[in-house]
């Protein structure tokens, strides 16, 4: 799923005070590659998965240990309060972490923040959301389906979408269906108070210093932290091509880069699939009118969120 989150997790996750995981259920889904009813499996094992790390519960983890210890490179991204430990226990150029240098850094940590898009609907975390052991929040990160499609076949493919395939079509079914579901859910339910907040990935790119005070403002942080403000100073204005995982790049212009490249007559079926009428209606982003209205910059196609009467029984959630 192409929606920005990288960007936001690192820009949430560069605190020192935070023991920050990017998508740990990818350990998972090479583990049990192959295996009949792989799905299910999956759901079941990784809900546990999060249960254990936000415990700091490594015990039942070696395989995400030794996953995470086989890749090196990708080790300041995926895990960097762990990289930091492994700068010092190196042997042959290689570090092999350990349930205890996993649990310490854990345990010393202020929170734990887990990136993750492989939980679709936010129903299932309800269970810990309602917990006040765990004391779980949701940072839900929304954004506009037709540069979310045009990201994800491009990060597959290596091509410019030029039309819809079938199973593209039934992940973006999906994907504004349980959107709009998990908003509606996040924003309406008072057992979920001050555990949900919502973020569009469009408002972080074009203001990532406001996006980091609001979510560490969700966090309980007064301030957003030094290292923070580094990365942002560091990582949102690069003029380089982005890779698959980067997040260095100007990201003032990454948000709307996609007008440039996808073909009209695609943005409008991405527009008219399914629910994704009604997402971007509740969202605020703008349909388009013709294919000059998709080239022309100076027309924004990301509006306010619209505040309906009932919207207002919820203060909470717009207060942030």
């Amino acid at each position: 799923m192409r929606t920005g989150s990288s960007f936001v997790g690192e820009l949430l996750g560069n605190s020192q005070d935070i023991f920050y995981l990017f998508e740990p259920g990818l350990s998972l889904l090479n583990t049990l590659e192959g295996l009949e009813g792989q799905r299910e499996v999956l759901r079941s094992s990784y809900l546990g998965m999060l249960r254990r790390l936000y415990r700091c519960d490594f015990k039942h983890l070696d395989f995400y240990l030794e996953w995470l210890s086989r890749r090196q490179t990708l080790l300041p991204k995926f895990a960097p309060r762990l990289h930091d430990l492994c700068s010092n226990s190196l042997i042959r150029g290689k570090c092999m972490l350990t349930r205890g240098m996993a649990t310490g850094s854990c345990l010393q940590s202020g929170y734990i923040v887990v990136k993750s898009i492989r939980v679709r609907d936010i129903m299932v975390l309800l269970p810990m959301m309602e917990d006040s052991a765990t004391n779980l929040k949701v940072i839900h990160l929304l954004r506009d389906p037709r540069p979310t499609i045009a990201s994800r076949v491009l990060a597959q493919t290596k091509k410019k979408v030029t039309q819809l395939s079938q199973s593209v079509r039934e992940y973006l079914y999906l994907h504004c269906k349980f959107n709009l579901e998990n908003f509606e859910l996040g924003t309406r339910n008072p057992y979920i108070k001050n555990r949900y907040m919502f973020l569009r990935y469009e408002d972080a790119a074009m203001d990532p210093l406001a996006a980091a005070k609001r979510m560490h403002r969700f966090l309980g942080h007064k301030e957003v932290p030094e290292s923070v403000l580094k990365w942002i100073a560091a990582n949102t204005e690069s003029k380089k091509p982005a890779l698959t995982y980067s997040t260095a790049r100007n990201s003032s212009e990454a948000y709307r880069a996609w007008r440039s490249n996808l073909p009209f007559d695609t943005a409008k079926e991405i527009e008219e699939t399914g629910e994704c009428p009604q997402m971007m209606a509740r969202l605020g982003y703008h349909s388009l009118e013709d294919e000059t209205h998709l080239r022309n910059m100076s027309r924004s196609l990301v509006g306010s969120i619209p505040i309906g009467h009932d919207d207002r029984k919820y203060d909470w959630v717009w207060e942030l």
